[in-house]
């Protein structure tokens, strides 16, 4: 009888093609986001600490297999994919989460990058003294962009994977914060995406146009909206 087979590559492969999808997509972008938040984090996560990690675990305990592939979002993201057997549950955790610290120093020292700062610019340089353009910058746990100029942004809006972020002043991607900008409040979740809708925050009910503004002194719908945004109960 034949049996399905897989490999620590084929799992990479997977990874992979949702990274690429979930650059192009809001879907994508969406379930990467849903990984990134797994309860199932004394694996690969363990293993690389404070480094966002989207991964997606797997076991079949009866046949004493477990396994773990994530997507690892450093300044240069990357896919890794450890698979064990024969193991017990427990060990196999601390073997994952061993082997992906193993990985990801190795990864660290052949892309480590550094920021340089030259007519009152900040530029971000990778290992061979490269200029990065158009993408974020993951540093001491903060996010950065550098534009198409390699210049890194600061105070301004970024659209990112269907997304609207932003950076203040630091040039440090706003998350889990609001924003004040031309008079209009606005709203960021942990990922520093602006968010639009209906939102819960501190116990009171907030709406944000599609645009992400606020609302204020008005009427959604059959809900009055106070002066200070919150729903009028």
């Amino acid at each position: 009888m034949d049996k399905n087979l897989t490999s620590p590559n084929d799992l990479i492969i997977y990874a992979k093609k949702l990274y690429q999808f979930s650059l192009t997509n809001s879907l994508g972008k969406e379930l990467v986001g849903y990984l990134e938040q797994s309860d199932y984090n004394t694996t690969i996560p363990k293993g690389i600490p404070d480094v966002p990690v989207a991964h997606k675990v797997g076991m079949i305990p009866d046949s004493l297999i477990y396994n773990d592939v994530g997507i690892v979002y450093d300044n240069s993201p990357f896919a890794v994919a450890i698979m064990t057997k024969n193991i017990s549950y427990t060990k196999s955790q601390q073997v994952i989460a061993d082997l992906a610290a193993i990985v990801y120093k190795n990864h660290k020292s052949k892309v480590s990058g550094k920021w340089t700062y030259t007519d009152k610019k900040w530029y971000y340089l990778d290992a061979n003294d490269t200029i990065q353009t158009n993408k974020w910058i993951l540093t001491s746990g903060k996010w950065y962009y550098v534009a198409k100029d390699g210049v890194m942004a600061t105070n301004t809006w970024i659209r990112s994977s269907g997304k609207w972020d932003y950076v203040v002043k630091d040039g440090a991607m706003l998350s889990n914060s609001t924003l004040l900008n031309n008079d209009d409040w606005y709203f960021f979740n942990a990922k520093g995406e602006m968010l639009t809708g209906w939102v819960f925050i501190k116990k009171k009910w907030y709406y944000l146009f599609k645009d992400g503004n606020m609302a204020v002194n008005t009427t959604i719908g059959d809900y009055r909206i106070g002066n200070d945004g919150a729903w009028i109960q």
